[in-house]
């Protein structure tokens, strides 16, 4: 749901449709208070943003790898939506190889978001030289990445990426293979 879009432009009817949704979640007679339900509710959507920001730009397979461990990061040190750009640039241009690979899980963590387990999963995931994550596939990453790693000391400044832009291509993308 988008309470966005719901809500229109009217902080007012943005607070209703938080408080909504957060009693929705807990019940209307439920402990805490409505700042407490709707802080919940807001802290959530923003993790959800940032999922999504590091989807459309280091891929999907972030989550299956560094998912919970990530969030945990930016959460404690309260990551700004800046800091979120810098971070995806900054992986974007020192680790290609990590992010084609997380790039290519998402054959694997799309079902697995839907609640579903993918036939293949085994034989992807399996440590053999063809799979996803098998020998060739991790080497060729490594040296990616590395070279990548090298050339930095004579490369020209990084572009910054529009994290939120590609976040919402990659929601798109995700909704048109439902």
């Amino acid at each position: 749901m988008n309470y966005h879009e719901l809500c229109g432009d009217s902080r007012k009817n943005q607070s209703l449709m938080l408080d909504a949704i957060a009693n929705a979640y807990y019940g209307i007679s439920s402990q805490g208070t409505v700042k407490q339900r709707r802080d919940f509710v807001t802290g959530h959507m923003r993790l959800g943003r940032w999922c999504w920001r590091l989807a459309g730009t280091v891929g999907v397979g972030v989550s299956l790898t560094f998912g919970d461990k990530l969030m945990t990061l930016m959460v404690n040190h309260k990551f700004t939506n800046a800091q979120i750009d810098a971070l995806v640039t900054y992986v974007s241009n020192t680790h290609p190889g990590t992010v084609r690979l997380l790039h290519r899980l998402e054959s694997i963590a799309k079902p697995l978001i839907l609640g579903e387990l993918p036939m293949d999963l085994i034989e992807e995931i399996q440590n053999n030289r063809s799979s996803i994550l098998g020998e060739c596939e991790l080497s060729h990453a490594i040296t990616d990445d590395e070279t990548a790693l090298v050339s930095q000391l004579r490369e020209r400044p990084w572009t910054v990426i529009d994290s939120n832009f590609l976040a919402i291509k990659k929601i798109a993308e995700f909704l048109r293979g439902l």
